[in-house]
Order: C-alpha cells, then structure tokens, then sequence
C-alpha cells in the first residue's frame, strides 16, 4: 500500500524551468523555476543576472503576475504558497516575459526539468 501511495505522490510533482533570454536589444538573462507539489502547494524561484537596475514586471502568458526590485543588476527571490504566495498553475510552453519600462526586456518559454 504504501508504495503506491509513494508512486501516487511522486506523478503529482511537476518542475519547470525557463531560461529566460533578452529581447529587442534588452542586456541581461534570468530563469524561472516552478514547482508544484500536489494540488495546492506551489514554489517559484526568480533569478535575474545582467540588467538595468530598477522595477520590473513578471508576466505569465501576457498577464502581469509580480512586480520585483533589481539592485546592481540582479534579483533572486523565492515564492511559495505556504507562505501565502499566490502561484497560478502552469503549464509547459507557457511564456515568461519581464517587462522594464513598459517594454519586454527578458523572455523565455517554460520545459519541463
């Protein structure tokens, strides 16, 4: 029984990655981890090496998800929702833009791990 219950758990975990690659002249590079545990529990790692300092825009397919702070060029910050972090469930394929400035700076599609 409990092997089953191993198996059960493990076909629920899903890992995806994005690299996320500069566009229309934008310097810099990132990636965006998700992993998502079950139903419910979802993390994010965001990473950001290489580009201007300042406020940027996480957006998921188009929508505007997070805004986050880049300080000498990089930001890396985490989120879960057992925290209380608001993940949506995501999907292979899905896009991942980071928006400076009103432009699209970073962008990058999400594979699986």
């Amino acid at each position: 029984m409990f092997s089953f219950l191993r198996k059960s758990f493990a076909a629920t975990r899903v890992e995806l990655e994005a690299d996320l690659q500069a566009v229309a002249g934008a310097a810099g590079r990132g990636e965006f981890d998700y992993e998502m545990l079950g139903t419910d529990a979802r993390k994010v790692e965001f990473e950001l090496r290489g580009v201007a300092d300042g406020d940027a825009e996480i957006l998921i397919n188009g929508a505007s998800w997070r805004s986050v702070r880049i300080s000498d060029g990089a930001c890396d910050i985490g989120f879960d929702t057992a925290r209380g972090d608001q993940i949506p469930e995501l999907r292979p394929a899905d896009r991942i833009d980071v928006r400076q400035s009103g432009a699209i700076a970073l962008s990058g599609r999400l594979r699986r791990d």
